[in-house]
C-alpha cells in the first residue's frame, strides 16, 4: 500500500505539467473482467453528476469461476469531487455493495473511496483510487485499489484498462467508456 500511496502523491505533484481539460463526470463504462479466482465476465458502471461537485454511481459486475460459481456484485453510491488544478480532480466516494457467490446469501458491505483522476493530455486520463471496505471476515485485507488508464479517441469515446484489488483478488477490467462530452 505504501508504494501505491507514494505513486499517487508523485502523480499529484507532477500531473499539472501537460494537463488539458478535466475528466468527465458523466460516463458509462462497459468492461470485460478477468481475474484468477473470480473468473471472467462483464461489468457495467454508470456515473452521473447531480450538481457541481456531487455525483451518483451505480455498477454491476458478474463473473463465473472455473468451478461454475457465479459472483455478482451490485454497487450504488455517490460522492464529492473537486478540482485540484488544471486537468486534475480528487473525489471521495461512499457506496453500498451487495455481493454474492453462487447460491450463498448476499452480503451487504460499505465501501469508502479516495481517488484522483487526471487528464494529462486531450487523449489520456489516469485514475488512482484507494478504498476501504467493511468485510466481516477477520483475516481479510479490508483495503483495495484501482489503477487505470482511459484513452480517448474523441470527446465521447475511450478505451479503458484498469487493475483492481478487492476482497484480496487482483482483477483486470478492459472495455469502453462513453461520456457526455464537454
Amino acid at each position: 500500500m505504501n508504494k501505491l500511496s507514494m505513486s499517487l502523491l508523485g502523480m499529484l505533484l507532477t500531473s499539472g505539467l501537460a494537463a488539458q481539460g478535466l475528466p468527465h463526470q458523466a460516463f458509462l463504462d462497459v468492461n470485460y473482467v478477468d481475474g484468477d479466482e473470480v473468473g471472467t465476465g462483464q461489468a457495467f458502471r454508470l456515473q452521473l453528476p447531480i450538481k457541481e461537485g456531487v455525483y451518483v454511481v451505480g455498477a454491476r459486475t458478474e463473473t463465473e469461476t472455473d468451478q461454475n460459481l457465479e459472483l455478482i456484485q451490485k454497487e450504488i453510491g455517490g460522492g464529492f469531487y473537486w478540482n485540484t488544478d488544471t486537468g486534475n480532480r480528487m473525489y471521495l466516494g461512499y457506496s453500498k455493495v451487495d455481493f454474492s457467490i453462487g447460491a450463498s446469501a448476499e452480503q451487504e458491505l460499505t465501501k469508502y473511496s479516495l481517488g484522483w483522476r487526471s487528464r494529462t493530455s486531450r487523449e489520456m486520463e489516469w485514475v488512482v483510487e484507494l478504498n476501504q471496505t467493511d468485510f466481516p471476515e477477520v483475516n481479510m485485507d479490508k483495503e483495495g485499489y484501482v489503477a487505470g488508464l482511459h484513452y480517448y479517441f474523441s470527446d465521447t469515446f475511450a478505451v479503458t484498462a484498469e487493475a483492481r484489488k478487492w476482497r484480496e483478488q487482483d482483477v483486470l477490467f478492459f472495455g469502453f467508456r462513453f461520456t457526455s462530452g464537454r
